[in-house]
């Protein structure tokens, strides 16, 4: 979803997406191939566990494996891009991360950054910034 275009030139995105899994798979074994497939600077991964199974004597079993944080299930090389944040509510069964882009790359924001003086670059990278810093603040993610 385009958000909008700021006076400055600033445009943001806005991408959601749901995963769900039946079966001992766990939708959180697929947080790789979604960082893989986008380019984001803020990610927001809300993790709430819906269903049950049964266990032996027909126990209902909420959460079969252990969660003490989301980042745990996001890949080492993408720990290493994002600040992350996490937050757990164990007892709701509900997980959630914010994870903003520790770097900005000037090839990733200039269709054309040769034909960009540094100052504009600078500028509007620091412009880039501060929207990432709202936008993750916005969703709980403060440093």
């Amino acid at each position: 979803y385009p958000e909008f275009l700021d006076p400055e030139g600033i445009c943001t995105f806005r991408v959601d997406i749901d995963i769900a899994t039946c079966g001992s798979i766990s939708p959180l074994q697929a947080l790789g191939l979604v960082f893989e497939s986008f380019e984001s600077d803020v990610v927001h991964i809300h993790y709430a566990v819906r269903g049950y199974i049964r266990g032996v004597g027909g126990k209902k079993i909420f959460l079969d494996h252990p969660i003490e944080s989301l980042s745990s299930f996001s890949p080492n090389h993408v720990l290493d891009c994002f600040f992350c944040v996490d937050s757990s509510h164990p007892s709701s069964r509900s997980y959630q991360a914010v994870l903003r882009r520790k770097t900005l790359d000037v090839e990733s924001y200039f269709r054309e950054p040769h034909l960009v003086d540094s100052e504009t670059k600078a500028a509007k990278l620091q412009l880039i910034e501060s929207e990432i810093e709202s936008i993750a603040q916005g969703l709980g993610g403060a440093d």
